[in-house]
């Protein structure tokens, strides 16, 4: 007879750093279940574009080329990744901009919070 089988995705992306450069920033973005659908990145509450590199799940930010000003205050990194059952993980990070770029309020992760909300597919 025929076998059939149930899936269901209730697992968010992931959203890992893997570039702390100054001036570039670069983030790997993986979905074990439906893969990744869409990403939205903002500093300080202002949508800023991250390119795709050949690998479609890195992502990447030139911060010369935003609009953001470079100050010694602090500012907040958030990056919305959803995958196509809507699951999403949210990356938050608290940073300092420098003239030479960017500096880490900490190790990479020392302030990330992670947020996670998950659906079940049906």
């Amino acid at each position: 007879g025929l076998v059939y089988y149930v899936a269901h995705d209730n697992t968010p992306p992931t959203i890992r750093q893997t570039s702390g450069n100054p001036a570039s920033l670069t983030f790997h973005l993986s979905d074990t279940g439906t893969g990744v659908k869409s990403y939205e990145a903002y500093i300080d509450n202002k949508f800023v574009l991250f390119e795709q590199g050949k690998d479609r799940s890195n992502i990447f930010c030139d911060l010369r080329k935003t609009p953001i000003p470079v100050t010694k205050t602090q500012h907040t990194l958030r990056i919305v990744a959803t995958d196509r059952r809507q699951n999403v993980a949210t990356y938050t990070t608290k940073e300092i901009f420098l003239e030479a770029g960017l500096f880490f309020d900490g190790t990479n992760n020392n302030h990330r919070n992670v947020e996670i909300r998950k659906k079940v597919l049906l």
